[in-house]
């Protein structure tokens, strides 16, 4: 997974990734800092 890559390279997780202009195009991922 490229997310998942990316977040291993950078050391911190990605939750939110954005594929297109509108708010509608975000896609929310789970949070690991989340209870």
């Amino acid at each position: 997974d490229y997310v998942n890559f990316i977040e291993e390279q950078i050391g911190y997780p990605i939750t939110m990734v954005s594929n297109g202009p509108a708010r509608e195009d975000i896609i929310y991922r789970n949070s690991p800092l989340k209870k």
